[in-house]
């Protein structure tokens, strides 16, 4: 079915958490973050025996990996791998998707605003096996989008995803570990600046009693959707999620403040 761009803008609409200003205003949640001039970021590794460094596992670490069952944290703890060379590069190019200001890397005890680190398991696992990261502070009530305790966030990234066979193929076909250790990282960064899954932005619109598309619309959005860096799905074998209107849309909410509309997409 044709999908209208009213809809487009009503899926990006929401799928970006937001808060509420003292003088009523509703923006981003993730301004805050991107309107710094210089993120400090630290990128964290285990020792050969999985243990992370000494001081860096605290309470805020802890409600960070709490997912409710103990399953996100049994996989991290004693599990903490080691990143790829190059990581570094990595880090820029894929934060570099959402953020434009500068980066300066940082041990994990010298204050950084986001904390990347590395786990390492391998085998069929579930999406959130791959990777996590922390919500910013935002209005909604809907627990899954809790932000996480503390002064900063957290990205975590499976190195062993390459036992993956989406990811073994990206390497496969002329990639690079790099590559999909990219992909994963903005992903996640996509998380930290409060940034939604295109399938939980179609929920989120089905739930809003004045919403102005069906259901039948919404569910032919998130299938258009599917391939989104994004999404949950994978991309295709041979290539890494590509850049979609949802990515493009909710890129440009964040970073201007400005919710979008459908003569956003309407065609030249």
């Amino acid at each position: 079915m044709a999908i209208t761009e009213q809809c487009k803008a009503e899926m990006i609409k929401n799928g970006v958490l937001t808060v509420e200003l003292d003088d009523g205003g509703i923006v981003p949640a993730g301004m805050p973050l991107l309107s710094k001039n210089v993120l400090r970021i630290a990128i964290v590794e285990g020792d050969v025996n999985g243990a992370y460094p000494e001081g860096f596992v605290n309470d805020d670490f802890s409600a960070f990996l709490d997912d409710g069952r103990g399953y996100f944290e049994s996989l991290v703890m004693g599990n903490g791998g080691a990143f790829p060379d190059g990581i570094e590069n990595s880090v820029r190019r894929s934060i570099g998707y959402w953020y434009d200001g500068e980066v300066q890397f940082v041990s994990s005890d010298d204050d950084p605003d986001i904390s990347i680190f590395a786990f390492e398991t391998d085998g069929d696992l579930p999406v959130i096996s791959m990777g996590k990261a922390s919500f910013p502070a935002n209005n909604h009530d809907n627990e899954n989008y809790a932000s996480y305790g503390g002064d900063q966030a957290y990205v975590a990234i499976n190195v062993g995803l390459i036992g993956l066979a989406d990811y073994s193929d990206v390497v496969m076909n002329g990639g690079s570990f790099n590559d999909a250790i990219e992909d994963f990282l903005r992903h996640e960064f996509g998380h930290t600046f409060a940034v939604l899954h295109p399938h939980e932005a179609g929920e989120e619109v089905k739930a809003d009693s004045d919403r102005l598309c069906s259901d039948v619309e919404i569910d032919a959005l998130q299938q258009y959707f599917a391939n989104a860096i994004m999404s949950v799905d994978s991309a295709s074998p041979d290539e890494v999620r590509a850049e979609s209107e949802y990515d493009a849309g909710v890129r440009d909410y964040i970073q201007r403040g400005v919710a979008p509309r459908p003569d956003d997409f309407a065609k030249p």
